[in-house]
């Protein structure tokens, strides 16, 4: 059995939770590199409660860095394995954070950084219930090593309302994560203020 995930947590402004942002954080990080940006959120989204799990691992060799699986860039198969081995503890965190805020899984939204973004894309799109979101900075949707985009087609259980990875000034979202006859399509464009989708 994974380890019990925990990291730092803001309560909603208003008082009571209707939305769960969880942030996930990139390698050699840890929460509470990220829990700050919730606070730059909530006027923008009082009533979501905001939590920023710390990943299940230490970096070997560092006193504090944290990873959801380990890099070592040698083996082509390690980021497919990791962000297998690391869902079942991740999606247990997910479910018991809606359970103890009373919140339906459609009220959750997964914003991610680097292999953050990789594990927000790897179980967000397989979750029984779609998040309401998904947002990853640079970061990037693992697939199989050797395996197309239709290899996702059995795996993606759920449709996202919406999907996003930024990098630099571009915007790519996941459009249609789930249909009956393709795989999920990445649309990019550059970011500019004001444009609508």
């Amino acid at each position: 059995m994974p380890a019990a995930l925990t990291g730092p947590r803001l309560p909603p402004r208003s008082g009571t939770a209707k939305q769960l942002v969880v942030f996930l954080h990139g390698y050699g990080a840890d929460g509470n590199d990220l829990i700050e940006i919730g606070r730059q959120w909530q006027p923008w989204l009082p009533d979501a409660a905001f939590v920023a799990p710390n990943a299940p691992e230490l970096i070997p060799g560092q006193p504090m860095g944290r990873q959801w699986f380990a890099l070592t860039f040698r083996d082509p198969h390690e980021r497919w394995r990791g962000v297998n081995l690391a869902q079942p503890g991740l999606e247990a965190f997910l479910d018991a954070e809606l359970a103890r805020l009373d919140l339906p899984a459609s009220r959750l939204a997964l914003v991610g950084f680097s292999q953050g973004t990789m594990m927000a894309l790897h179980i967000g799109l397989r979750r029984v219930r779609a998040p309401a979101a998904i947002v990853g900075y640079s970061g990037l949707l693992v697939m199989e090593e050797g395996k197309g985009p239709d290899s996702l087609k059995p795996e993606v259980r759920a449709t996202a309302r919406a999907a996003a990875t930024m990098k630099g000034a571009a915007v790519c979202f996941v459009k249609n994560a789930r249909t009956r006859r393709s795989a999920p399509s990445t649309i990019c464009f550059p970011e500019r203020p004001g444009e609508q989708l």
